[in-house]
């Protein structure tokens, strides 16, 4: 029965928006978290005819929904004040460049950074902050470092001077969407993506860096309860056509027999 196979559909898609809306909530306090929205088409219809003495009838059943894309939402979320030199966000556009332990290069927007005992910055896998591609490392003797907004890292001394040692890229796509999020705030980019360009914060469109500051989750919690209910909505309706859709079938098995 199509009304039967038609309404599961209705099902699945409920089901990953569920789904979706459900991981949003869950990362509205993970750093740099970017919520999804799953996009939702119509399965192309089923044709039939029919006819009687006088003319012919073309009919047009619709054969449900299917989940055409999850996409995610790349706007900046609020920036929230934390004082910690390790900490930083970008203000607009781009990512922070991140080699993995394992050598693999990431892009991200969690900026939750600490400095290791050899002066590495690192993110909270365990991987590095590349600057150009190279690691950062803060010289042992410096008292402290600084970033300033257009990425430039600076190292200060006990006798006052400063030595610049790295500049922070942020990389910016042409298609954002393409980027395969793989986890634990970290993307890789794809033939979709494009290549990544690195310039300058604060120049062709690249955010600024803000020191001391970490970028909180851009979920909208409002937004995502109004999915869920909608969701949960639309999977009841459908659970009950399928209901309905077994009685029928039940008749009408019965009847042939």
């Amino acid at each position: 029965m199509s009304s039967l196979s038609t309404a599961i559909t209705g099902l699945e898609a409920s089901q990953i928006q569920l789904d979706v809306s459900g991981n949003d909530l869950a990362n509205v306090n993970t750093t740099g978290f970017k919520s999804s929205s799953v996009e939702q088409t119509s399965v192309p219809v089923q044709s039939f005819s029919s006819s009687d003495s006088n003319q012919s009838i073309g009919v047009q059943v619709g054969q449900g929904t299917q989940v055409s894309a999850v996409s995610t939402n790349y706007s900046s979320g609020g920036l929230v004040r934390t004082g910690f030199a390790s900490d930083l966000s970008i203000g607009g556009n781009g990512f922070f460049e991140v080699v993995a332990p394992n050598g693999d290069t990431y892009f991200t927007r969690n900026g939750d950074f600490t400095v290791d005992a050899q002066g590495f910055v690192r993110t909270p896998e365990g991987g590095f902050l590349s600057a150009g591609g190279a690691a950062i490392q803060v010289p042992k003797n410096a008292i402290g470092y600084s970033v300033a907004q257009n990425g430039t890292v600076s190292a200060s001394f006990s006798d006052g001077s400063t030595a610049n040692i790295g500049q922070i890229d942020v990389a910016t796509f042409n298609n954002e969407n393409g980027l395969i999020n793989t986890g634990g705030g970290l993307f890789k980019p794809t033939q979709a993506s494009g290549t990544p360009t690195y310039s300058a914060a604060g120049t062709n469109g690249a955010g600024t860096i803000q020191q001391g500051y970490l970028e909180a989750s851009n979920v909208d919690v409002t937004n995502e309860m109004v999915n869920q209910i909608v969701a949960l909505n639309g999977f009841q309706a459908n659970a009950k056509v399928v209901q309905v859709s077994n009685k029928e079938s039940k008749t009408l098995l019965s009847l042939v027999s």
